[in-house]
C-alpha cells in the first residue's frame, strides 16, 4: 500500500501566498505524512546545489529531491518542469550517483 509524505520543505510553500488559499492547503497537508528534514536531507540538497545540477536560485528544488532521495520515495510528484521533471537536470543527477 501506498501513502502520501511530505516535508516542512513543502509546508513552507503551502504556506506562502495568500493568507485564505494557504489555510486550505495547510488543512490538506494536516491528514499526511511528514518525512523528516535530517542533516543527511541538508547536505544532500547542499550537495546538488554545488555540483550545478540545481541552481542555487532553486535550493528549494534540490530539497525537495535530497528529502525523496534520503528517504528513498519510489515516486516525487511535481508540476515544477523547471527544475524537478526536467529531462536535462535528470541526467545531471544521475552522474553524480
Amino acid at each position: 500500500m501506498s501513502s502520501i509524505a511530505f516535508s516542512q520543505i513543502v509546508i513552507d510553500e503551502a504556506a506562502a501566498g495568500d493568507p485564505a488559499q494557504a489555510k486550505k492547503r495547510l488543512e490538506i497537508l494536516d491528514s499526511l505524512f511528514v518525512l523528516e528534514v535530517s542533516k543527511d536531507v541538508e547536505e544532500l540538497a547542499e550537495f546538488i546545489v554545488a555540483s550545478g545540477a540545481i541552481p542555487r536560485k532553486a535550493a528549494r528544488d534540490a530539497g525537495h529531491i535530497a528529502v525523496a532521495t534520503v528517504h528513498e520515495v519510489d515516486y516525487l510528484l511535481t508540476w515544477n518542469c523547471k527544475h524537478l521533471a526536467n529531462a536535462h537536470i535528470l541526467r545531471r543527477l544521475r552522474f553524480l550517483s
